[in-house]
């Protein structure tokens, strides 16, 4: 088991779990609450029925076991280590007071077995529907993009949210340090590092997985994070026609571009605008209510002409929590239909039946609130391809039964 924090890794509306030593309380993550402290802390001395044990100890222990689980290591010659629990939650922790002024600590990042979806992005307002046709047509048109954002502004989530609306025959090849992409994809290979061990066991970094995926023949290549060499080879690789997406640490698109470009990555000022779209993520103080509470938002989707051209498509508005699309500045997607013989008005009508479909969708708790709702709406994304106006027909039906059903 996972001794006092059990109840904690049990509970669906907790994300993190933090430990931060001796005599501090344990704080969570909690979806509707933020970070939030609990009633737990290990103490100097702990008493257990008759005994009374070592706070430290119990906590190194615990550590230890923890680590262990994640099949790593950690001691005094090696304080730190990262990892994956068996359930695909993430660790971070480390030992004793080493590296760590309070003694031991960890970090577990709960992984969720049922991911977010583009229809719950919608309900919570990260994204608007139209915002969210927009990015599906993108990602059908085979714009590669990034989402960029600082840590725990949820970069991984809505990368993830847009990846399960690709074409079904698609073939997807994903590469991570810890694997935390899911995807309702059948035709997707999952690939991940893997640390060297034992005198013959080598080492396989991002960068060669990267260099394998080539082989692979994708349609899509998915780096976790880029953060070093392999941003040179995936920009390679959706420079010769391969779809691509990433996330990577980053204010705004602009600082994105400039680190990009620059020590250590250097990627060639010509190469910037395959990426095609830089979606950024943040988590912003939101008035619900009266009160004001830290929420989730894309604030912004630009499009690349060049390293020093960007067209914004999408903005969000603070002053009434609303995203506002346009598709005049989408230079790079008129571009693409352009190309693809289709006319502007022609693709207009078309954003505005993907938008009133995932909108439908997101209004069906059967299809929200099922475990498998990512596995649910593939789906329906598979259905609209194949006959658009019949899926919209079904959906309508079903969002008007499930409104009365509501009434």
């Amino acid at each position: 088991g996972y001794n006092v924090i059990t109840p904690f890794l049990l509970d669906p509306k907790i994300e993190d779990i933090s430990v931060s030593g001796v005599n501090l309380p344990i704080y969570v993550y909690h979806r509707d609450y933020e970070y939030t402290p609990t009633n737990l802390t290990f103490t100097d001395t702990i008493k257990v029925l008759n005994a009374t044990l070592d706070g430290n100890e119990v906590l190194d222990e615990l550590v230890l076991r923890l680590v262990s689980l994640a099949n790593k290591t950690i001691s005094i010659a090696n304080p730190i280590a990262d990892g994956m629990l068996p359930k695909g939650d993430r660790i971070a922790a480390t030992f004793r007071k080493e590296v760590s002024a309070n003694g031991s600590s960890f970090v577990i990042r709960k992984f969720s077995e049922s991911p977010i979806t583009i229809l719950d992005l919608i309900n919570s307002g990260v994204l608007s529907p139209e915002v969210a046709a927009y990015l599906w047509y993108a990602i059908d048109m085979k714009m590669s993009f990034m989402v960029i954002g600082v840590t725990g502004a949820g970069k991984t989530t809505v990368m993830t949210a847009i990846l399960n609306l690709v074409k079904e025959n698609w073939k997807i090849v994903s590469i991570e340090d810890i694997p935390e992409i899911r995807l309702a994809q059948d035709n997707w290979v999952q690939l991940y590092a893997r640390p060297a061990y034992g005198e013959g066991g080598k080492e396989i970094s991002l960068m060669d997985l990267l260099k394998l995926s080539l082989r692979y023949r994708p349609d899509i290549i998915v780096v976790g994070e880029i953060r070093g060499q392999e941003a040179y080879v995936l920009f390679q690789a959706i420079s010769t026609g391969h779809g691509g997406a990433t996330t990577f640490h980053a204010y705004d698109s602009e600082s994105a571009i400039r680190r990009l470009m620059n020590e250590p990555l250097n990627i060639p000022a010509e190469w910037i605008p395959m990426m095609n779209l830089i979606i950024t993520v943040r988590r912003l103080p939101v008035y619900v209510g009266d009160k004001v509470v830290l929420r989730r938002r894309i604030v912004a989707v630009d499009e690349i002409v060049s390293y020093n051209d960007l067209r914004r498509t999408v903005r969000w508005s603070p002053a009434n929590d609303m995203h506002v699309f346009d598709y005049d500045s989408a230079r790079v997607l008129r571009a693409r239909v352009e190309e693809a013989g289709k006319s502007h008005d022609e693709v207009r009508a078309e954003l505005e039946r993907r938008a009133m479909y995932l909108k439908l969708l997101a209004s069906i708790p059967s299809i929200v609130k099922s475990p498998e709702s990512y596995k649910i709406l593939k789906r329906y994304i598979i259905r609209y391809e194949i006959k658009p106006d019949e899926a919209l027909n079904e959906v309508q039906a079903m969002a008007s039964s499930a409104g009365k059903a509501i009434t």
